[in-house]
């Protein structure tokens, strides 16, 4: 194996309200200008179904002038026009739902079935387990670990060592956790010894001969990663958390115990999304769907 730990961070398109509008590049180019060099690992991109072509642009042109490793999930049109509405398997009597732009949602349920509705584009447009599930098949052949990381997370040196230490001299465990640190401003990453007291749904890195993945089923918002965290026994509020009763066939269990450790932090940069949003943990759940929403009308 070439590299003992393969970094991956996903770009994928800028979701407002949940982002700002030019998140996606904002944030590769903060990275690319102020993250350290990660020891023992090495870094690369995948731009994930960007679908506006200058987006994509200004993104290759900043991974290419910093000499950087970056890989392509196209945008693909085709599949986007086959997508269709769909509330097929969900309650008579949220069928159909049409949700006023100017109402505020109504309850948990309403949002979760236009987002069922809407499931078919949100997966041609966006389908990020996709991504993850592709660099994990990518770099488990390469790296002894591989961490598919959301594309707006950044490492200062002092929360890399940590991970990298604990990646060095882990023995059995197939998974690592990384506590995510919401960063409201940035400059906070520039302060010595600067450590976040609050954390939140972590990054997941798999070891090379790790066999769960990512549902591939569920769509950005809808517990696309803290269903993987409650198969492998990961605590934490996702535990209690619920799809929509109509989402898939069994519920949600621990098919992996004891199989994880938890090391680091990883901090999550700045989205550009309203404050009242950023501080609101319902108003973040909803904007994400407002996000899609708002995406899929505009291609």
């Amino acid at each position: 194996m070439s590299s003992h730990i393969l970094v991956y961070r996903l770009i994928g398109n800028s979701l407002p309200p949940r982002h700002g509008v030019r998140h996606s590049e904002e944030t590769l180019r903060f990275i690319l200008a102020n993250e350290p060099d990660l020891p023992q690992a090495e870094k690369r991109w995948v731009l994930n179904r960007i679908a506006d072509p200058a987006v994509e642009a200004e993104c290759i042109r900043l991974l290419e002038g910093a000499g950087k490793t970056y890989s392509r999930i196209p945008f693909d049109p085709e599949r986007y026009r086959r997508a269709f509405l769909d509330a097929s398997g969900m309650p008579d009597i949220l069928n159909p739902f049409v949700a006023s732009e100017t109402q505020p949602i109504r309850s948990a349920t309403a949002v979760m079935a236009e987002e069922w509705m809407l499931r078919h584009k949100s997966l041609a447009a966006i389908d990020l387990n996709y991504a993850r599930n592709f660099v994990l098949e990518q770099g488990k052949s390469e790296a002894q670990w591989v961490l598919p990381l959301d594309g707006s997370c950044f490492f200062t040196e002092s929360g890399w060592e940590d991970v990298r230490f604990a990646l060095a001299t882990s023995s059995r465990e197939k998974y690592a956790v990384i506590p995510l640190a919401r960063i409201a401003n940035n400059a906070l990453l520039f302060e010595k010894g600067f450590t976040p007291l609050e954390f939140e749904e972590p990054q997941v890195v798999f070891r090379s001969d790790a066999n769960e993945r990512f549902d591939e089923r569920l769509r950005y918002g809808n517990m696309n990663k803290a269903e993987l965290l409650v198969r492998i026994g990961v605590p934490g509020p996702w535990m209690s958390w619920t799809l929509a009763q109509w989402e898939l066939d069994e519920p949600l269990k621990v098919l992996d115990h004891d199989s994880f450790m938890q090391c680091g932090w990883v901090a999550r940069l700045a989205s550009g999304a309203d404050e009242r949003i950023e501080v609101d943990e319902k108003l973040r759940w909803q904007s994400r769907f407002q996000g899609v929403k708002q995406f899929t009308r505009a291609l």
